[in-house]
């Protein structure tokens, strides 16, 4: 076990390394003034099972919690971590720090002050099953939470920008509530998603990128937002179950690619006052 007893230090750093490869470390209590952790500093510790961070914690570095001895490559040391709690005054979590744990099941959020989630910060996390996050003008970046076989809910609030292929290749995830808040939503985003059903984009959204939802094959509604100006390349390619589309009023370009294989189209919905687009009896015209 280590123990960081409390302190009133201001800044209390865990260094970059200070804990690597301790093959036999099974808890670690974080006191009360751990304020950052550096790069690889609990990378391949395979008997932590559970994480409770302080709320005075505000960074986790590149690859912390990685499961590879070189931080993205070399050996694979499967991890036996299960659950992770942060504080409430955490701020940014870096570039692949708990990339592939695999076992990992739940990851708590306490406040509304995260601002990153790193690139593919939590990736191949096999076993996480939901996902509800408040930040604050959160930037979820590329690859965050890809292939997270089991992930089955995300409930969003205060994130800015997710990023091309965050979730994509989530078989489970089913329901995705993005939240008021959000701007963007890069390529990728969630294609290759086959089980999602319900997304709800809030109105806050001004782009969304090619290819976000591409073989989301169950996929039966979209409502795209009054911000949306333009529904781009693949945008919605092979969603073989959409049947029902409303187009807000911002949109002046739709790609000839937006929807395609999404062949079970039968009702499209315009805005009245879009000013580009009209819809008569569910079909679209310009």
């Amino acid at each position: 076990d280590v123990v960081f007893k409390d302190s009133t230090i201001d800044k209390k750093t865990i260094g970059n390394y200070a804990f690597y490869n301790c093959r036999a470390l099974s808890n670690v209590d974080f006191g009360n003034a751990v304020t950052s952790i550096g790069s690889c500093a609990f990378m391949i510790d395979k008997s932590l099972e559970n994480v409770e961070f302080p709320d005075s914690l505000e960074e986790i570095d590149y690859c912390a919690f990685s499961c590879y001895e070189n931080g993205t490559t070399g050996t694979y040391v499967a991890s036996n971590l299960k659950s992770v709690k942060f504080g409430t005054g955490l701020k940014t979590i870096n570039n692949y720090a708990f990339y592939r744990n695999e076992k990992l099941e739940t990851i708590e959020f306490l406040g509304n002050n995260l601002s990153l989630i790193g690139f593919r910060a939590f990736q191949d996390c096999l076993s996480l099953t939901e996902l509800n996050l408040t930040g604050n003008n959160t930037v979820i970046d590329d690859c965050a939470f890809n292939n997270n076989y089991t992930l089955k809910d995300i409930v969003l609030s205060g994130v800015k920008t997710i990023g091309s292929g965050a979730f994509c290749g989530n078989d489970a995830l089913k329901n995705a509530n993005l939240g008021e808040g959000l701007i963007s939503i890069g390529s990728y985003a969630f294609q290759s998603c086959p089980n999602l059903e319900t997304i709800t984009l809030p109105e806050s959204l001004t782009l969304i990128d090619d290819y976000v939802f591409k073989d989301c094959s169950k996929l039966a509604n979209i409502e795209i937002p009054n911000k949306i100006t333009s529904l781009n390349d693949n945008t919605f390619e092979n969603c073989s179950s959409l049947k029902n589309i409303s187009i807000g009023r911002g949109c002046t370009s739709i790609s000839s690619t937006a929807f395609a294989g999404a062949n079970s189209i039968e009702k499209i919905t315009v805005d009245e006052n879009n000013k580009r687009y009209t819809s008569v009896d569910g079909a679209l015209y310009n």
